[in-house]
């Protein structure tokens, strides 16, 4: 595969994931849907690109062995992410009803696990075969980014907007060359779930929330250069087995 059909394919890949909560928000916005009814909407629409992937592993016969065994080992890479958490997490968190809590689980839950089967594996699966670690590596990330600019059609807000791209830029940088370290992508998915989940609890609001989202991005950041040390030394010539699918 050249490298532009590889781009070409990682970007349609990404481009296809968001238009699920794209077009759930639209059709909550359009019937005027509430809480907590827009929740289990937007799980609802996030399970199709999930059971579109789950068809092309079985048409490509990908088992759920070759994206990542789990390994104790490799989860010491994951302990200083729980320090990304302690930012949003400083003040405490605000209690819901059951049924708005569960439509958050499930939301975020499948979220987690479909975008890092896309973003990560599937931009991973057609990245390597045309760039080595680094390059497939910016690449994933600057598509998980673009994928996140999608915000702003909710929020409206440019300054919100570009934080929100930012920290994904930043946690797609770090959760990629984490991904091509452990060669496993199941702790990601958690990572990814509860990054997302306890900002809908957090009793942070506002201004403060935009501080803690920069100080969890700064803690991302020296986490990152950690890891591309790490890889490039390790790596010489960048040649890292890629995932077999």
């Amino acid at each position: 595969m050249c490298k532009f059909k590889s781009v070409l394919f990682s970007l349609l890949s990404g481009i296809f994931v968001i238009l699920f909560p794209i077009l759930s928000g639209t059709i909550a916005s359009i019937f005027k849907i509430g809480v907590p009814g827009v929740y289990y909407l937007q799980f609802g629409f996030m399970v199709i690109p999930l059971i579109v992937l789950l068809i092309f592993m079985i048409t490509k016969r990908i088992s759920f062995k070759e994206i990542g065994k789990f390994s104790f080992k490799n989860l010491i890479w994951y302990i200083p992410c729980l320090l990304i958490y302690i930012p949003v997490a400083i003040k405490g968190f605000e209690g819901k009803d059951f049924v708005s809590a569960l439509g958050l689980f499930l939301l975020y839950f499948t979220v987690g696990v479909t975008e890092e089967l896309y973003y990560r594996v599937l931009n991973r699966y057609f990245l390597d075969k045309s760039f080595k670690a680094i390059p497939a590596i910016i690449i994933s990330t600057l598509i998980f980014g673009l994928g996140h600019t999608s915000a702003f059609l909710s929020s409206g807000n440019v300054i919100e907007t570009l934080l929100i791209v930012i920290n994904a830029l930043i946690f797609g940088f770090m959760a990629t060359m984490l991904l091509y370290i452990t060669d496993t992508v199941y702790p990601l998915m958690i990572i990814h779930f509860i990054f997302d989940f306890e900002t809908k609890f957090t009793l942070i609001s506002g201004d403060e929330l935009m501080v803690a989202e920069i100080i969890r991005g700064a803690i991302m950041s020296v986490y990152c250069i950690y890891l591309i040390v790490y890889i490039i030394r390790k790596e010489k010539g960048l040649d890292i087995e890629p995932i077999s699918l």
